[in-house]
């Protein structure tokens, strides 16, 4: 259970990680939690 319990918050970490650096280098919203925070220029 710790070893299902681990990966699943590494995948969160990862997922999370991938999200942020999408926002970062793409800024026109191409991040997933971005997807409804975008603001029209």
């Amino acid at each position: 259970m710790n070893i299902v319990l681990s990966i699943a918050g590494i995948l969160v970490i990862l997922l999370g990680l991938r999200d942020m650096f999408n926002s970062l280098l793409h800024p026109k919203g191409q991040g997933a939690s971005a997807a409804g925070c975008s603001t029209p220029p």
